[in-house]
């Protein structure tokens, strides 16, 4: 789209100049610089909000890295646990039994 300049009658396009290529004189009235800042600004918000959710995703993950590597070293702990509980009450049963019979055979 070409429009003319108000100062020199110079044919352009806006979209590629934003000031009159032959005597640089600014083409936009208030409302379209106003519009243009706008734009400009919505890009800037939407530029830094996309940079805040890629960090925030960043830092989700390494939250959820974090509390499963947790979560697997509590689920290892509590196998372990399980384990070692199962060692004792066999060997309890086994002193238990040892002590039962020797106190019949003995």
């Amino acid at each position: 789209m070409l429009i003319h300049c108000d100062y020199c009658g110079s044919a352009f396009d806006p979209e590629k100049n934003a000031t009159c290529p032959h005597c640089g004189a600014s083409w936009a009235t208030d409302a379209e610089a106003e519009r243009v800042r706008q734009a400009q600004e919505q890009k800037a918000r939407a530029e830094q909000n996309a940079a805040s959710t890629e960090e925030f995703l960043k830092t989700a993950e390494a939250i959820r890295r974090t509390v499963g590597t947790v979560g697997n070293a509590t689920g290892g702990f509590i196998r372990f646990a399980r384990i070692i509980a199962a060692i004792v009450f066999i060997l309890a049963i086994s002193v238990f039994l040892i002590l039962f019979l020797r106190f019949f055979f003995f």
